[in-house]
């Protein structure tokens, strides 16, 4: 499935840009103050409506026909298509920002909208596709360079001018730069497969593909990011700030992991996913499934024990009340990781529309809880639960969802003691305390799951 080589790569690339995920978090917390912080987390979910709704089932598309169109000799085209269709939507968004209800600022929030949503857009979508082409080295460094740059922009230029607008335009500019040079370094690999005439982009494909995703992505963000609207409203932006705080951490953890996972396993199983036999698709969903639901369950479990530390490692006794969210978070993440695994079979199939009902009726269970209970966490949980097991029941007849029983003994023995953390939290005071606890708990957690898998590998069975 992928070299023991691309499996260090990577991984290592991403311990790097988990570290600095943790080091991005304890600078945010630290320059910007409670009010701005709530303010970056509500204009995240501004930024991430055009980049679900709008751009990324443009990049699903993409990245489905990746490879026919390297072999095709059309990469070329389609790239500049795509990067063309991008710069369009980051000027709508920055126009629709100033709608934005705020009493100042307005028009560096708009900026710091528009440059996002083109920064992200371009960064998300050709540094990875150089991963799904088989260029592992190309994309680490590439991804984790930007990912410096970021914080140490972003960083710098916060603490001259302390807002939540200075530190995404900072953001999204150096996104913007390495997403350029991602769209370069793509474009150079698809010129050694120029084809004399390039075929235009069939829209109609596009459309039926992406618009079944777009509205399934309404749902998507009403589930992940709508809440800060709703958080806002019901209970102001500087509570917003310890609520995004630990749902945000939760989400960058399991979006972090669920990346790696991405870049390991989706090269492949787009590339069996590209036939016409039925089975050999649904056999590599399942495949998918038993390799990576496991190892989600594990991480939930884990980051629940060792929430607490996590959070006062980040912002020590600033937002100590931040990490209930966080442990609700993990497990609002699990079903909402668990559903994007479940979506593959309809983005495999080419059957997006089956994903919409799930995640639009997931959306309002999770707001109509919000605006009857205020209970923000739980309502997430209740509506990322809701979508993946409305998922599950559309594609259960196509698949098998079961774990093995042996497996689910081992995830029990290995993630579950980890829980204890939750009552070492009190005799934890210090900061380094927390951190050392933290850093140990880490370690020993990696290790068992590593030796694990590799056992697993070695016996050509799924962990």
């Amino acid at each position: 499935m992928f070299s023991k080589r691309d499996f260090i790569v990577l991984s290592l690339g991403r311990v790097i840009q988990v570290a600095l995920l943790f080091a991005t978090f304890r600078a945010l917390t630290a320059l910007l103050p409670p009010q701005e912080l709530g303010l970056y987390f509500y204009l995240l979910s501004v930024i991430g409506a055009f980049g679900l709704i709008v751009v990324g089932p443009v990049g699903m598309y993409f990245n489905r026909h990746l490879h026919s169109w390297l072999s095709q000799g059309e990469l070329t085209s389609h790239a500049r298509r795509f990067w063309a269709f991008a710069a369009v939507v980051s000027i709508v968004a920055t126009a629709l920002a100033l709608l934005i209800p705020q009493p100042s600022n307005i028009g560096l929030i708009s900026l710091a909208v528009g440059v996002c949503v083109l920064g992200g857009t371009s960064l998300n979508t050709f540094v990875p596709a150089l991963n799904l082409l088989g260029k592992q080295r190309s994309f680490v460094l590439w991804n984790t360079t930007a990912q410096i740059a970021i914080l140490l922009g972003a960083s710098l230029a916060t603490s001259f001018h302390p807002t939540a607008a200075v530190w995404l335009i900072a953001l999204g500019a150096t996104q913007t730069l390495f997403g350029l040079l991602g769209y370069f370094a793509l474009d150079n690999l698809g010129a050694s497969h120029t084809a004399p005439v390039s075929s235009p982009m069939q829209f109609r494909a596009l459309l039926q593909f992406a618009a079944p995703l777009a509205a399934a992505n309404i749902g998507v963000w009403g589930l992940n990011q709508g809440y800060r609207q709703a958080a806002e409203y019901f209970v102001g932006l500087e509570e917003l700030a310890v609520i995004g705080l630990g749902i945000g951490l939760a989400s960058s953890i399991f979006s972090a992991l669920e990346v790696l996972a991405q870049q390991l396993y989706l090269p492949h199983f787009f590339s069996e996913t590209s036939t016409s036999d039925p089975d050999r698709r649904r056999r590599a969903w399942r495949e998918l499934w038993l390799e990576l639901a496991p190892l989600y369950l594990s991480v939930a479990l884990f980051t629940t024990g060792v929430a607490p530390f996590i959070i006062a490692t980040i912002s020590g006794d600033r937002y100590t009340d931040a990490w209930p969210y966080l442990a609700i978070g993990a497990w609002s993440e699990l079903f909402r990781i668990l559903g994007n695994l479940t979506n593959l079979i309809s983005i495999s199939e080419l059957k997006t529309d089956k994903a919409v009902r799930p995640y639009l009726e997931g959306a309002l269970v999770t707001l109509g809880l919000i605006a009857l209970t205020q209970w923000i966490a739980v309502s997430i949980l209740a509506g990322q639960l809701y979508a993946f097991m409305r998922l599950g029941w559309h594609f259960h007849h196509q698949t098998s969802f079961r774990i093995p029983w042996t497996v689910l003994g081992r995830i029990t023995f290995t993630s579950a003691p980890f829980m204890i953390g939750l009552f070492l939290q009190t005799q934890l005071h210090a900061r380094w305390q927390s951190t050392a606890f933290l850093v140990l708990a880490s370690v020993l957690f990696g290790g068992v799951q590593l030796v694990f898998w590799l056992k697993a590998r070695r016996r050509h069975i799924s962990p």
